[in-house]
């Protein structure tokens, strides 16, 4: 009989692969560094997608761990939501102690406002600037190969300690030790996460007399729904029994033990009776469905919860304090059925069911427009682009999969970023809310639409000047990371604030390449759409050298803007990087870098993208 697969070890594979060494030679360090990167890049990204950014700068920057870093390995915040690790790696059986633990339980005191005599290194400084503490919900991991003991779990159930002036911290936080047996639950979990349930999965419904088990739907085109009553328990043994496959579909994450979830459970437990009355139910889908009233089950193929995850999970927890009260829980669900392989109009169905059956704050904005035809059409056109013989995958869904042989390209990330090069950060917009809002005067419009609305198709030209622009970001942050390195041990002032976000750097270069296109007279437009056929990435020729001088020169520019905003009595780093002033400053700027650049080049001319000289129209 094959072995389940184990945490333990899973991550010594993961360090031999990625580091070439045994985790036992690294220091101790080392090993809560590459502990908590497995964690997260091999369980949390595949059990919550969307959690972890996809960019590999960003997710960089959540790395926390090292000195002052206030027991913190991992910090991210996405969508109100902020998730914390720390990781403890043990190379032999070892019973996890106290101490630590109650340190890390302690951590919201340390890092919160009100905190004045906790020294932070720059990485945590910057992550805690983005947390909104009066209404932020928070999630602990403290995750350690070890056992853990009767005395450490009671000072799990205690939960966090309280923060000075944040009274209800308490009610929006989850503290949650994973000890050696549940890192190998949960590891397993992440390893099926995303998986359809293959076998067919019976249903069984609550009655009253005299009635039927469910009520049934069918609309004109023969599409069925059922709705009716099942037992909490039954929930909870589903759950138990599929895990995370019983949401393959649900575009939705739990979102941990929050004030509404800790409600479920509390309702679960001491008012099971009404529990019907206070929570909004589940919804399923399913491929097929075989009523049985004789048994009041329903046979599902393919069954997937699109909405209630927190229901169900809640639920299972309320199971293990109560057993005899969730059974006398009554939850309301309706259960769908679609198609599997049948076509668009299928697909836009279940994609649908899916959308509108997930309202909650918790959800993306970005996952509302994943199908739209744009968003379709862009993953479609990008995938038939390849450079140095692999091709782009536009990934304009959440996913956790992985995959070597294409360049991935987020689909936040792809518009974060030509925002940002044609109109400058989002942040200064309103951030994603904004970039993603379809009306008038939303940033999705001016995007991916024009004055008539949303484009329901992508022509050609269009998605060619979208292409060349991400294409030419590409290679501005590449150049811009070697600048940072290049200006910073030269010792130059400012550069470490100033350079600290690369949308700032697209945005100048942008702007550079407008003002330049402008005083020649030439179409700048044109010159986007011709790179993007990105093999000119992978050449060392026009194209790349002038997107480099570009870079190295909005690098000064942003210095300078920097530098002059800095001397005002009421600046703030922060607000620089928010406040759309800012870039007006940039543009006074440029006129007078673009002089001097005209000054310090042989032919006088500035550069452009292309060989080509364009006369002034």
């Amino acid at each position: 009989m094959d072995q389940k697969p184990t945490f333990r070890n899973a991550l010594k594979e993961f360090v031999e692969a990625t580091l070439g060494t045994p985790i036992d030679k690294l220091s101790t360090v080392q090993q809560s560094k590459i502990m908590t990167r497995f964690y997260i890049e091999e369980v949390v990204r595949r059990l919550v997608p969307g959690i972890v950014p996809e960019d590999q700068e960003d997710y960089e920057g959540c790395m926390i761990d090292g000195c002052n870093d206030c027991g913190v390995d991992f910090l991210v915040r996405r969508e109100g939501r902020v998730f914390i690790v720390q990781a403890k790696y043990h190379a032999k059986k070892y019973t996890e102690e106290a101490d630590p633990f109650s340190h890390f339980a302690d951590v919201l005191k340390r890092i919160a406002p009100s905190a004045k005599n906790y020294n932070r290194n720059e990485k945590l400084s910057d992550a805690l600037e983005d947390i909104d503490w009066e209404n932020d919900a928070f999630e602990l991991h403290y995750v350690s190969l070890c056992r853990a003991a009767d005395n450490v779990r009671a000072r799990e159930k205690q939960g966090v300690s309280g923060v000075p002036d944040l009274q209800d911290v308490d009610d929006r936080t989850e503290l949650l030790l994973l000890d050696e047996s549940d890192l190998n639950v949960r590891y397993r979990e992440a390893l099926s996460a995303g998986e359809a349930i293959m076998e067919q999965v019976p249903v069984l419904f609550l009655t009253n007399p005299d009635q039927a088990p469910w009520l049934t739907f069918t609309n004109r085109s023969g599409r069925v729904s059922y709705v009716g009553r099942i037992a909490g328990s039954q929930l909870a043994e589903l759950y138990t029994h599929h895990r995370y496959r019983l949401f393959a579909m649900n575009i939705r994450d739990y979102v941990g033990d929050t004030s509404t979830n800790k409600g479920i459970i509390k309702t679960a437990v001491d008012g099971p009776d009404e529990f019907f009355f206070f929570n909004n139910g589940i919804s399923a889908v399913g491929t097929k469905i075989e009523p049985d009233s004789a048994k009041n089950e329903l046979l599902c193929s393919r069954l997937s919860i699109i909405n209630g995850a927190q229901t169900v999970r809640s639920i299972a927890k309320a199971q293990k304090r109560d057993k005899d009260a969730v059974r006398n829980v009554s939850v309301m669900v309706r259960i769908s059925q679609f198609a599997l392989n049948a076509g668009a109009d299928e697909q836009a169905f279940l994609d649908s069911i899916t959308r509108f059956n997930n309202t909650q704050n918790s959800i993306k904005v970005s996952d509302f427009r994943s199908n739209d035809p744009v968003q379709m059409e862009l993953a479609h056109r990008f995938e038939k682009l390849n450079r140095g013989g692999k091709k782009f995958w536009y990934k304009n869904k959440r996913v956790s999969k992985q995959d070597a042989l294409r360049v991935p390209i987020g689909m936040e990330e792809f518009a974060k970023t030509v925002f940002a090069f044609r109109f400058g950060p989002d942040d200064m917009y309103g951030g994603t809310k904004f970039l993603f809002d379809t009306n008038p005067d939303g940033g999705y419009r001016m995007l991916f639409g024009d004055e008539n609305g949303v484009w329901d198709a992508l022509t050609e030209e269009e998605f060619k000047l979208l292409a060349g622009s991400w294409f030419i970001c590409e290679h501005v942050r590449a150049v811009w990371s070697r600048e940072k390195v290049r200006r910073l041990a030269e010792g130059l002032p400012e550069t470490k604030n100033a350079l600290e976000r690369r949308w700032m750097v697209f945005f100048v270069v942008g702007e550079l390449l407008r003002e330049v296109y402008k005083q020649v007279g030439a179409d700048l437009g044109s010159e986007i759409r011709r790179l993007s056929k990105p093999g000119w990435m992978l050449e060392d020729g026009v194209e790349a050298r002038t997107i480099e001088k570009y870079t190295r020169l909005g690098c000064s520019v942003l210095i300078k803007s920097y530098r002059s905003a800095s001397k005002g009595p009421e600046f703030s780093h922060r607000n620089w990087f928010r406040e759309k002033a800012t870039l007006s400053d940039i543009r006074q700027e440029i006129p007078s870098e673009l002089q001097t650049l005209k000054m310090i080049l042989d032919s006088g001319e500035l550069p452009m993208l292309s060989s080509a000289k364009s006369s002034k129209a």
